[in-house]
């Protein structure tokens, strides 16, 4: 038989052996750790660049082969004094230019092979023809890019004139295409003093050896 204290001591022990389990069970805390996931940054892709769009330049004038041409070499000075033009006078040397004749369906084009503006600066080129009963007919000038005709006796109206396309410089007369006599190709100079200057080459016009063009491939 047991005694209340021995009963007393079962208690303790019986106690003491359940704190033990129960300590066992739940002394170990494990943390579990948060993981932070940082996402890498957006990288924003630079901007395409588009490229300018290619110029293309124009072409020079194509033109064929002519046999009708004159040198440009026959100096003159007419107005308040009247002479002979000399190199001197002129912003191209004599004889260095050549005026090439050409046809439309309707007109004489003249081509001034050698003559280079940027050299010689503004001009007033003008042609006209002698016909067979010895008269001038269409006569024209016209002026170069700025210059002035200021003094001539008939300025040409477009698309009569000057045309100047990748440095070729021609001009569409006012002579009909088809007639005959002789043809004079001149480059003038209008410098408002009254006193005028220029030079001719003149040729005889021959319309079945003289090449048709179209006239559009004179402008760029």
């Amino acid at each position: 038989m047991k005694t209340p204290t021995t009963r007393m001591l079962l208690v303790v022990l019986a106690v003491g052996l359940v704190a033990v389990a129960c300590g066992g069970g739940g002394g170990a805390t494990t943390t579990v750790a948060e993981t932070t996931t940082t996402e890498a940054p957006t990288t924003t892709e630079a901007p395409m660049t588009t490229e300018a769009p290619m110029t293309t330049e124009a072409a020079a004038p194509v033109l064929p082969e002519t046999p009708i041409t004159a040198v440009i070499d026959s100096g003159y000075i007419w107005g308040n004094e009247v002479g002979v033009a000399t190199n001197d006078d002129l912003p191209f040397d004599l004889g260095s230019l050549t005026a090439e004749w050409y046809q439309t369906d309707t007109n004489y084009v003249v081509v001034y092979d050698g003559l280079d503006l940027e050299e010689t600066g503004p001009l007033c080129p003008g042609n006209s023809i002698m016909l067979p009963s010895m008269a001038y007919e269409h006569v024209s000038n016209a002026p170069t890019p700025g210059g002035s005709c200021e003094g001539a006796p008939v300025v040409a109206d477009p698309p009569l004139g000057v045309h100047v396309c990748q440095g070729v410089v021609s001009y569409v007369t006012a002579i009909p295409a088809g007639t005959e006599g002789t043809l004079y190709a001149s480059i003038e100079i209008y410098p408002g003093t009254g006193t005028n200057y220029g030079a001719t080459g003149m040729v005889d016009a021959d319309p079945m050896s003289m090449p048709v063009i179209d006239p559009s491939i004179l402008d760029c």
